[in-house]
């Protein structure tokens, strides 16, 4: 049985001109445009970003203030950071402070990561928050069979060399969120395709909650943190 991740979702007011965004920033390529999904990514390559229009009841994080927590962010890297920054500002995207590393908010305001690293640009970890990190790291460790990489108190990466890390990170005060209610949003999430129905029990034992369906092809879970999580068998 396999699962692994197809998508980041990440929500926006304007889904269009976030993924030109991205498009930008990690030279990826449309994939899918409405009336269907906005869809980045390399042809042939998971996970992809996918786009998820929301209109006026959008509520950005508004790191680091724990009222309006981010729920997952991305570690991005790119060779010039510097020509990078220089870009960012005209691109609509925002320097937020941090004593350690270079944060920045997309236009929509989610924020990001920006490490230098030798190569292409490219998604290196998806960032997953949570108030029992170890729960939710091992929940993804079973779901996905990724094995744990590092584990330094209040970080655990997930890693097997072939995909974007999973890091999850212990935040203290945690706002779950709780989807589809507008005032705890989700933000994004992960759209994982699964190849058996079995793993949607496996799923379930390992902690996942059923969610309400909203219309979607996919069933939606909670995982251990309250993240929302499509797991979509073949055809969906």
């Amino acid at each position: 049985m396999t699962a692994r991740i197809r998508n980041v979702v990440i929500e926006s007011p304007d889904a269009e001109g976030l993924a030109e965004f991205y498009v930008q920033l990690l030279g990826m390529q449309i994939l899918r445009r409405p009336p269907d999904w906005m869809v980045i990514g390399h042809e042939g390559t998971t996970p992809r970003l996918a786009f998820d229009p929301v209109g006026d009841r959008w509520q950005p994080p508004r790191w680091p203030d724990p009222d309006y927590p981010q729920q997952i962010h991305l570690d991005i890297t790119v060779p010039n950071q510097a020509a990078v920054e220089a870009w960012l500002p005209e691109a609509g995207a925002t320097l937020l402070h941090h004593p350690e590393h270079h944060v920045w908010a997309d236009p929509a305001g989610h924020p990001f990561c920006l490490f230098e690293v030798p190569g292409p640009a490219k998604v290196g970890s998806i960032v997953i928050d949570s108030e029992n990190h170890q729960t939710l790291a091992a929940f993804y460790n079973a779901l996905l069979e990724i094995p744990k990489d590092n584990d330094w108190g209040d970080w655990i990466t997930l890693d097997d060399g072939s995909r974007p890390r999973l890091a999850f990170t212990k935040i203290d005060r945690h706002r779950r969120p709780r989807w589809p209610d507008p005032s705890y949003p989700q933000q994004m999430h992960l759209d994982i395709s699964v190849d058996n129905p079995s793993i949607l029990q496996t799923a379930e034992r390992l902690g996942a909650v059923p969610l309400p369906a909203m219309g979607g092809s996919c069933p939606v879970y909670a995982d251990p943190a309250g993240h929302p999580v499509c797991l979509c068998l073949p055809g969906q």
